[in-house]
């Protein structure tokens, strides 16, 4: 589950599905902000979101709000 300040690799995997290898390679790409808590590493949402929002833009994809 999502913290509360931040997404781990699993969330942004079953959040967008996308493999895992894409989540590192993306925010290293675009620079996503990041932070350890309790040995986990948790990306920034608005820095996932708007990532993957242009990707799905770009692909024609319908980019839906939650």
């Amino acid at each position: 589950m999502a913290s509360p300040l931040g997404l781990s690799v699993t969330d942004v995997v079953e959040i967008w599905r996308i493999p895992a290898g894409s989540v590192y390679r993306l925010a290293s790409q675009h620079g996503w902000r990041r932070y350890r808590e309790s040995g986990r590493t948790l990306y920034h949402p608005i820095d996932v979101s708007t990532t993957l929002s242009e990707r799905s833009v770009g692909r024609g994809e319908r980019c839906e709000s939650a």
